[in-house]
């Protein structure tokens, strides 16, 4: 494992060979074998998966990274919503989340390029 300097890692599990860049922040956070969070990147009750990579966006939380994902500099992903519960997919069908804070599931070795907007759910 790897964190670099100035980096905050709290309450989170950092499997074998995972890095955390310089100045990065890492809160109740799994960050998977081989996985990155980059220099400057906040996450936040995330799952990095094996060989996900992320990015400094506008702070990434709530969400998921599949196996290999990888999240461009500047790549957003919403996860609050004032409008109501967040509803999402299942089985088919759009059903309530039961929360108005719900980040999302980006898949195995999904590429999402610079300034790309995700919303919640």
């Amino acid at each position: 494992v790897e964190v670099g300097p100035h980096a905050v890692v709290r309450a989170s599990y950092l499997a074998n060979g995972s890095k955390v860049g310089e100045h990065a922040e890492v809160n109740l956070t799994v960050v998977g074998e081989r996985a990155q969070v980059a220099r400057g990147t906040m996450a936040n009750l995330c799952v990095l998966m094996d060989g996900a990579f992320l990015s400094p966006g506008f702070g990434h939380q709530a969400s998921v990274f599949g196996r290999e994902a990888f999240v461009a500099f500047g790549a957003t992903i919403f996860d609050l919503s004032f409008g109501g519960e967040i509803r999402t997919d299942h089985r088919g069908e759009r059903v309530s989340s039961g929360s108005r804070f719900l980040g999302a599931a980006i898949g195995h070795r999904a590429k999402l390029g610079p300034h790309v907007i995700i919303g919640y759910g």
